[in-house]
């Protein structure tokens, strides 16, 4: 496994550093932006700071943000998932509201997702994600 983000050595909280790095990462601002945002909170810091902590921690930082998003998203989590639009469907297209166009296009959307339960239970939920976004 590899190691924790270590923030010894640093005077600054890991929280600030957290926080500007993703500052810089999620939202489209320049160092300098991060660096006046941070300042009017109160934090005095040096837009080479969030430079060099972006560069040392930002890569670790998203590996963990995937993890997190890999581990909510289980085989079992995906196949309730996809029996809950199932399920949405056939109460769309039971209803009388729906026009002759939305109807279609619910029908063909329920043989395409039928047709990836299908290939779900027979080959996997690892090995149908691979084949569908494969690149």
């Amino acid at each position: 496994m590899p190691n924790p983000v270590s923030f010894r050595y640093f005077k600054t909280s890991p929280d600030i550093i957290k926080l500007a790095v993703m500052l810089y990462v999620r939202f489209p601002l320049s160092l300098r932006n991060v660096e006046d945002l941070l300042h009017e909170r109160g934090v005095d810091i040096s837009y080479e700071s969030v430079r060099y902590w972006r560069r040392r921690f930002g890569s670790q930082f998203a590996s963990q943000i995937k993890k997190r998003r890999a581990g909510g998203m289980q085989s079992s989590n995906r196949k309730r998932h996809l029996g809950y639009i199932f399920n949405a469907l056939a109460r769309l297209s039971n209803s009388t509201a729906t026009t002759s166009s939305s109807f279609l296009f619910l029908v063909f959307l329920a043989l395409f997702l039928r047709k990836i339960r299908d290939l779900q239970q027979r080959c996997g939920a690892d090995a149908l994600h691979h084949l569908l976004y494969q690149r």
